[in-house]
């Protein structure tokens, strides 16, 4: 496809152009209207349909009391998210994200080369059968974007990166990334993202593997994360009618990740 931007063209030179850039933020625009409006309204049916996770501010949470996480089937795409995935779509992270978990420990707490790891052979085989013809996606077999030995090489370096600037700067949300180390941020919407179960447990969404691995082992005590579903059994318990749909989920985010550092303290006095 050619591209407009590189060419020096202004998108006003090609007719309608313009008014389809300009598409996504006024959809944007248009559902924060309603939302507020049904707000306003006291609509929580209206609100459930148009809220977002984006509308939730960040939640501080202690990352040490993350131990399970969500699998890929049963990630869920509703702010307020029904039925039993928090009961049969959620395992241990040292199980379903062991590749991940184990490569920032042995890298950075054990010094070795990422090549000794067992995420890069998974990542190596990916992209051999990738360049063969084997597969058209690598990235369903846990190659990310790597199509080539140079940007698995690449890939560990951005982890690197990540690892010594977290050590140096403390842990950064992506819009703090992009002020202070734009090489090193993500898509600004692109946190640490989590989901609360039907019991207050916080468990980790599908990414962000390697970011609560090295979080972990630096022992940080909070970090900034995105909650992206809430159980409504954990939601009504703060179900109120004086507030907002918006504030509850608040709330229930806040208190959920209150819970989880009085466990983790509770812990360590009892040990």
């Amino acid at each position: 496809m050619y591209n407009m931007t590189h060419s020096g063209l202004s998108p006003l030179a090609f007719p309608g152009t313009a008014g389809l850039a300009a598409l996504p933020r006024l959809r944007r625009r248009t559902r924060r209207a309603l939302l507020y409006l049904a707000e306003l309204c006291g609509r929580v049916d209206l609100q459930r349909r148009w809220l977002n996770a984006n509308d939730l501010p960040l939640v501080d949470i202690d990352p040490r009391r993350i131990a399970r996480c969500v699998t890929r089937s049963g990630l869920s795409r509703e702010l307020i998210s029904e039925g039993d995935w928090d009961l049969s779509h959620v395992s241990p992270l040292c199980q379903a994200r062991l590749n991940e978990t184990a490569a920032v420990e042995d890298i950075f707490a054990h010094d070795r080369h990422f090549r000794e790891t067992a995420q890069y052979a998974q990542m190596h085989q990916a992209v051999a059968r990738y360049r063969s013809g084997e597969c058209t996606d690598p990235a369903q077999q846990g190659a990310y974007w790597c199509r080539s030995e140079e940007d698995i090489a690449r890939y560990f370096e951005t982890l690197s990166r990540a690892y010594h600037g977290i050590r140096r700067h403390g842990y950064k949300t992506q819009q703090e990334l992009a002020c202070q180390h734009p090489d090193d941020s993500r898509h600004p919407d692109d946190e640490m993202q989590v989901l609360i179960t039907r019991d207050g447990e916080v468990v980790l969404g599908y990414g962000g593997s390697h970011r609560l691995a090295i979080v972990q082992l630096l022992g940080l005590a909070s970090v900034p994360v995105r909650v992206v579903a809430i159980h409504p059994r954990w939601l009504d318990r703060f179900q109120q009618r004086k507030h907002s749909l918006r504030s509850c989920l608040h709330h229930a985010s806040r208190a959920a990740a209150d819970i989880s550092s009085t466990a983790h303290t509770r812990d360590n006095r009892s040990r």
